[in-house]
């Protein structure tokens, strides 16, 4: 079994506690941030994790409110 880079995110996000933790790929984050207009659904990828950037060093708290905004 492979553990790829978004399961190690989540590993150090949900249970080691990291506060600085941002998935670029992650689906639901990318959502969030086009719902809330911080980037347009067209965007290319990097634009989310420059957008992230801002919330240095707390980006595992943004993850945390962007997932429950969609839900």
């Amino acid at each position: 079994m492979v553990v790829g880079p978004w399961s190690v995110q989540m590993f150090k996000l949900f249970r080691l506690g990291y506060t600085d933790i941002f998935s670029s790929k992650d689906a639901a984050l990318r959502k969030g941030m086009e719902v809330a207009g911080m980037v347009n659904s067209n965007s290319p990828e990097d634009a989310y994790d420059k957008y992230s950037e801002k919330w240095i060093p707390y980006r595992s708290i943004a993850s945390i409110h962007l997932w429950s905004s969609i839900n």
